[in-house]
């Protein structure tokens, strides 16, 4: 009995250094499995990067800039930011341009050192507004009246020059404008054109 004894003994202590788990790291206790979770964290961290990069090629992310140097990069930057704070500068869509002629053409004597000559002239005026244009078919005599009283005065040869028939150009431009400024509350034709224009 007492053989028997021994022999379970002998063999429980044969099997027991059987029956120690073996560490991957080589036996280093506590150290051993602080170094085995650092790299497994190292691996999962590397794994989630390669991925994104990844992800960023296959979904189209955006491409890598090149290297500049600092005075190169920091100039995109400040125009960036200072697009950012001014108002856009595309161009606003406008209206298209309305002409309305003054019908039939005007027509002044003029006065050239005892002869009888006379002035023809074509007008147009524009505008984007169709109010404008309305504005400006409702005062017509208005408008034909002081045009001819304009016209009467003026020399023939300042008449013949370019710069004297744009001169008065602008000049009627304003007497239109002053015209519906008074008659129809500030509205305003943004050009006045002659589109015929015959001394005789």
């Amino acid at each position: 009995m007492a053989q028997d004894d021994d022999r379970k003994k002998q063999a429980g202590d044969e099997a027991a250094p059987a029956a120690k788990p073996v560490k991957a790291d080589g036996g280093g206790g506590l150290a051993g499995g602080i170094a085995g979770y650092a790299l497994q964290f190292v691996l999962m961290v590397g794994a989630v990067l390669v991925g994104g990069m990844i992800s960023a090629k296959l979904h189209g992310g955006a491409p890598a800039e090149p290297a500049t140097d600092g005075a190169e990069s920091a100039a995109p930057a400040k125009a960036k930011a200072a697009a950012k704070g001014k108002p856009s500068s595309r161009k606003v869509a406008v209206a298209p341009a309305r002409y309305f002629a003054i019908d039939p053409p005007l027509v002044v004597n003029l006065s050239d050192n005892g002869a009888v000559r006379y002035l023809q002239v074509n007008v147009e005026v524009m505008a984007r507004d169709e109010k404008v244009i309305q504005s400006v078919q409702q005062n017509v005599p208005l408008i034909r009246n002081d045009l001819v009283q304009l016209l009467s005065d003026r020399p023939p040869p300042e008449l013949m020059s370019r710069e004297g028939r744009e001169k008065m150009r602008v000049e009627a431009l304003s007497a239109v404008n002053a015209i519906l400024d008074r008659e129809a509350g500030g509205a305003r034709v943004e050009s006045l054109l002659f589109t015929g224009f015959v001394v005789q």
